[in-house]
């Protein structure tokens, strides 16, 4: 019994392969995230590395830039 799928042309269609204009935002969008989270990563550690910014100023910095990312992961609309 033969249970591959006849359906060959299928393959060969350029339109299936291209992407979704809202697949193209969201890929923008990810890599906006990611920029966000990879300096927010090197900022947490410059901060433990120096000490610089006393932990009065530092904990709202960081909250600020979490919240960021989870508003523009989890929108509200």
């Amino acid at each position: 019994m033969d249970i591959t799928n006849n359906n060959n042309n299928i393959d060969d269609d350029d339109e299936l392969n291209q992407p979704l204009a809202y697949e193209k935002v969201v890929t923008l969008f990810g890599y906006l995230i990611l920029g966000i989270a990879v300096s927010l990563s090197v900022f947490q550690i410059w901060q433990g590395v120096s000490s610089t910014i006393s932990a009065t100023y530092f904990r709202p910095i960081h909250l600020c830039w979490v919240l960021v990312l989870i508003f523009l992961h989890y929108p509200l609309y």
